[in-house]
């Protein structure tokens, strides 16, 4: 029997500003989260509040998609939708609420999301960069990721504070109604 304790689950979607435009985040065709420089509706999440004995008692939240998976990711991997369910809190997120997007939308929150082990859920994309140059090898250029620029796309990865701050999103809650816990 588990010990997770939900409190309630709300339905909501995730926006985010880049370049002064409003994106939404969306799976992309390899299953990662991407913000999409695209007009396409944004992804549904069931966002589960949850207390758990292993988090101390402290208050975090689960999403999961619109078909039950949890959404999850490794260090400088892609957020994505995992193919079996986890064990509870690992994939849970904190959220730190950083106001109402305003008084004509009472129901969209700016938000910034981090794992239980304390890295940041930031934009962030994956570069060619050369290498230093040695006199005794030819050095191919390798990828590597970096922090995006305000006005490019990219992933959402989970990353050490000291690589790369917090992107703020929206957070769109679609209704005030609870659900029940999505099907696994």
């Amino acid at each position: 029997m588990s010990d997770t304790i939900y409190l309630k689950w709300l339905r909501g979607r995730l926006t985010c500003e880049l370049g002064g435009a409003v994106w939404p985040v969306c799976f992309n065709r390899k299953g990662y989260l991407e913000v999409m420089r695209q007009a396409v509706e944004p992804e549904l999440f069931y966002i589960g509040m949850l207390k758990h004995p292993a988090i101390g008692g402290e208050i975090a939240f689960e999403f999961r998609t619109a078909d039950g998976q949890q959404v999850t990711g490794g260090e400088h991997a892609g957020l994505t939708a995992s193919r079996e369910l986890l064990p509870t809190p690992g994939p849970a997120l904190r959220i730190f609420s950083k106001g109402e997007v305003g008084p004509d939308f009472p129901n969209q929150h700016y938000v910034k999301l981090q794992s239980l082990d304390s890295r940041w859920v930031a934009v962030s994309g994956r570069r060619k960069v050369d290498r230093d140059w040695q006199w005794f090898a030819i050095n191919p250029a390798r990828e590597v990721p970096i922090s995006i620029a305000e006005r490019e796309a990219g992933i959402l990865r989970l990353l050490e504070p000291h690589f790369a701050g917090a992107t703020t999103f929206t957070l769109e809650l679609i209704d005030s109604d609870e659900y029940e816990a999505p099907e696994t």
